[in-house]
């Protein structure tokens, strides 16, 4: 049946609760609603959301699964003081094969800028240099692959703007690069820009 926790509230998987959607005359529905059931993010992973028709029947079925991806805003790099000022973001998809998917969008780039790096740091702040460190892989796995040979890198346009994708392997998982800084650097390494990493929701 419905999942809910009854020691915090009544069972709001209801329409009196709420949680109904509306089709229009072409069967189709584009629905939203918010109600509390007494459960955080992590109880509901891996639970069946059902669809109902019109008389409850349970006409459709999906488990609930977690999308393993990070994100983050761009900003300065502490103590650049360089001209670039780079905006954008980073987005990390982990593909369930062990890989990592890595794309920066992003504007303010030396112009034509051609395999200059972007990667995932062992720190966990931008705060400060000294707080984001060198690159984040496991060396019991696999060798530094957040080099130009491993392709992270990015091509700017000739208004220094991006949008660059790579894949590569790193041995940490999703859990594991929560929280790390990822630094983007011009075509002489310089680093310009970094974000710490957040689960997109």
């Amino acid at each position: 049946g419905h999942y809910w926790n009854a020691a915090v509230v009544t069972d709001q998987w209801t329409t009196e609760g709420g949680a109904v959607y509306e089709t229009g005359s072409d069967g189709k529905t584009k629905s939203a609603f918010s109600i509390r059931t007494g459960h955080g993010f992590e109880a509901n992973i891996g639970h069946a959301a059902v669809v109902h028709d019109a008389d409850g029947t349970r006409i459709a079925c999906g488990i609930l699964t977690q999308r393993e991806i990070l994100e983050t805003s761009l900003s300065r790099y502490p103590g650049y003081t360089g001209d670039l000022n780079v905006k954008g973001s980073i987005n990390v998809r982990f593909n369930g094969d062990d890989s990592l998917t890595l794309q920066l969008k992003a504007s303010g780039l030396t112009p034509n800028c051609k395999d200059c790096g972007v990667h995932i740091h062992a720190g966990t702040s931008c705060e400060s240099n000294d707080l984001v460190l060198g690159h984040y892989w496991n060396a019991a796995v696999i060798t530094d692959q957040w080099t130009t040979e491993g392709g992270a890198v990015y091509k700017a346009n000739s208004k220094g703007k991006t949008k660059s994708s790579f894949t590569i392997v790193t041995g940490h998982d999703f859990e594991a690069n929560i929280g790390h800084a990822a630094v983007v650097h011009d075509a002489d390494g310089t680093r310009i820009a970094c974000g710490v990493l957040e689960v997109k929701w």
